[in-house]
């Protein structure tokens, strides 16, 4: 009893954490899990009289849910869990529950997040040949149930994540008949251990590109004629990637396809690109790849007639930040490359 009580306590306390993280991806998401779970004993009452133990046994789940941005969640579950009766009994008995879930991310905007939640819905527990002392039981029996939830996940990209969580169940009293004058009850107490993966339909959106606003020249006093516009000077140019990407979006292509007409409208002979990477990889590696952004960049605008020669890029890993993040935070605004127009 003081396990549950401490475990739906500290499911229950995910409700009262303040929502202080900056904003995760948002949208809507599904998942699966597979995993071990424990079911103490059943007690026979009537004639015959007694209890049995069940075995380890197994439990699967379906979710489907929304992240809201700033760490809370709320998911629907179908779950089912079997266990196989051991000493005295035989047979199988099975759990199915249908849950609806709140669930709060403490870190959500970096790659791995601790998360605590709290759940409650129907069981059906049903009997498939449980037997003890000569009766025999093929029943089914429907009640409540809540659940809490303590566990860790790890985001292997922007939409696929792993996870790993332990889930306590408490539900009502079930009573499944049998072939004699007894009912079969199973303990009220769930626990079970579970392995899951997520694929989150919400990229995070990129920031479009703002071009810096030229001003237009004062007119002349009355009744000179208005001077000559002057020559307008170059503008700098920002595209964005997806995480651990280095090809041209059809947004950077549009942005890159300006800066083309803006290096010719305003006789450019030259462009500096800059790549960049946020900090969720290593040094090395993400030198390497602001490196392969800056020159997917290079490469687009040598496509657009821009010879080669007038060309420069320079790799700058993750040293030049548009946003000051932590080590290890993925920032979308940070994987970008920038394109420097000269004359």
């Amino acid at each position: 009893m003081n396990i549950r009580v401490a475990l739906l306590t500290a499911a229950a306390a995910a409700a009262l954490v303040s929502a202080s993280a900056s904003a995760q991806q948002q949208g809507p998401y599904v998942g699966a899990g597979l995993g071990a779970t424990w079911l103490d004993e059943a007690d026979v009452k009537g004639t015959p009289s007694g209890k049995f133990d069940f075995d380890t046994g197994y439990a699967g789940l379906l979710k489907g849910g929304y992240a809201f941005g700033n760490g809370w969640r709320a998911e629907g579950e179908f779950g089912v869990r079997e266990w196989g009766a051991d000493g005295a009994g035989s047979g199988d008995l099975r759990a199915y529950n249908i849950f609806a879930n709140a669930l709060y991310d403490f870190m959500p905007n970096s790659n791995w997040s601790p998360y605590l939640g709290a759940g409650a819905g129907v069981v059906r527990y049903a009997s498939d040949g449980l037997a003890f002392g000569g009766v025999t039981s093929n029943d089914q029996s429907n009640t409540w149930g809540v659940q809490g939830i303590a566990g860790l996940w790890y985001a292997l990209n922007d939409n696929w994540l792993l996870s790993a969580d332990y889930r306590y169940m408490y539900t009502g009293d079930a009573k499944l008949d049998t072939s004699g004058a007894a009912t079969i009850e199973p303990d009220n107490q769930i626990h079970t251990v579970m392995l899951g993966i997520t694929y989150r339909f919400g990229a995070p959106a990129k920031p479009m590109p703002v071009a810096t606003p030229v001003a237009a020249p004062a007119p002349a006093p009355a009744p000179a004629a208005a001077p000559a516009p002057a020559p307008r000077a170059p503008e700098t140019y920002i595209v964005f990637f997806a995480f651990d990407k280095s090809d041209i979006s059809p947004v950077a292509s549009q942005v890159l396809d300006r800066a083309v007409a803006d290096f010719r409208a305003t006789g450019s002979t030259n462009v500096r690109i800059e790549g960049n990477a946020d900090r969720s990889g290593g040094n090395a590696y993400n030198q390497r790849l602001s490196q392969r952004r800056a020159d997917s960049v290079a490469a687009y605008l040598r496509s657009k007639g821009i010879g080669a020669g007038a060309i420069q890029t320079t790799a700058n890993g993750e040293e030049k930040p548009r946003v000051p993040t932590a080590d290890g935070v993925r920032n979308d605004e940070n994987r970008n490359a920038q394109i420097f127009l000269r004359k």
